[in-house]
């Protein structure tokens, strides 16, 4: 499948270009999901209220899960949500009607969560894959090897007044790739739980990723298929400056999905991580909010 190559399309916004709150929750927002014609959206919160909004005219209508909700997915045709949380099941919802389809009992499917530091990931294409974890690290995979191709390292963490780089080191990984961004610890926080890497998406079909975290941004990112590496574009930034320094941040992004136009970004953002309560921004805004892309 030829990949489209729209990521050095994405025009930097003139402004401070921040998101736009579309959806209100009560509690931190931990899986967001678009409809195929992205005309509609769904969210998840941590207390298991699953809500269904228009991108043009978010308001949203609630429907309750019984448990802490962590993933959403639409069906191809829009008439069907998936819904996953800790109860571990796997729950199917009507959208047209925002009813609970029942199944028998031994036909649910259980997935119980592996002793992984993985936070996310996603499919580039049908051979390449990206991941996230709580180290700060980016990685991009392909299925024909054991070790990623390429690793952006500290890719949102939270920098120190200097920021210096190991002279002895020449940033290769053990696969004979190089590895981006290798800052020594004293120049970056990557063990905070504002740093770990908690969400990344790609929009189908094409080179632009984005990955979010705690540090108060959304990063942008093109996938090169030729060199098989990762390079910024800009930093999207949840509100701004003003407000984020007022607030003292602006909440985790535990969620992100790309419009499959490629005309806008949104992401679900909560006070407090996804699974755990690591870290938390009182101040913070439980919520849906929405980039919006121009291409060149």
């Amino acid at each position: 499948m030829v990949r489209r190559a729209i990521a050095y399309r994405v025009q930097r916004p003139e402004t401070s270009g921040e998101f736009q709150v579309l959806v209100k929750h009560r509690h931190s927002v931990t899986a967001v999901a678009l409809s195929e014609d992205d005309l509609k959206g769904f969210s998840a919160s941590k207390d298991g209220t699953i809500m269904q909004w228009d991108v043009n005219n978010p308001q949203g209508q609630a429907t309750k899960h019984s448990k802490h909700v962590l993933a959403l997915a639409i069906s191809s045709d829009g008439r069907y949500l998936a819904t996953g949380g800790l109860d571990r099941h796997v729950h199917l919802w009507d959208t047209r009607t925002r009813e609970h389809i029942q199944v028998h009992e031994e036909s649910r499917l259980v997935f119980r969560a592996p002793a992984s530091s993985l936070e996310c990931c996603c499919f580039v294409d049908n051979g390449e894959f990206l991941s996230g974890s709580d180290n700060g690290n980016i990685e991009l995979w392909s299925i024909m090897r054991k070790k990623p191709v390429y690793i952006v390292r500290n890719a949102h963490a939270v920098p120190t007044e200097h920021m210096n780089s190991d002279p002895n080191d020449d940033g290769r990984i053990p696969n004979g790739h190089f590895e981006n961004g290798h800052q020594n610890a004293e120049s970056y926080n990557c063990s905070s739980a504002f740093s770990w890497v908690s969400a990344i998406t790609v929009c189908r079909n094409s080179d632009l990723a984005a990955s979010g975290a705690g540090n108060g941004s959304v990063r942008l990112w093109a996938i090169e298929s030729e060199t098989k590496d990762i390079k910024p574009l800009y930093d999207a930034p949840l509100a701004s400056n003003k407000i984020a320094t007022k607030k003292k941040g602006v909440g985790f992004v535990n969620s992100l999905a790309f419009a499959k136009s490629a005309q806008f970004l949104v992401a679900g953002v909560g006070q407090e991580p996804r699974l755990r309560r690591w870290g938390r921004i009182a101040e913070a805004q439980n919520g849906v909010a929405i980039h919006r892309l121009k291409l060149s």
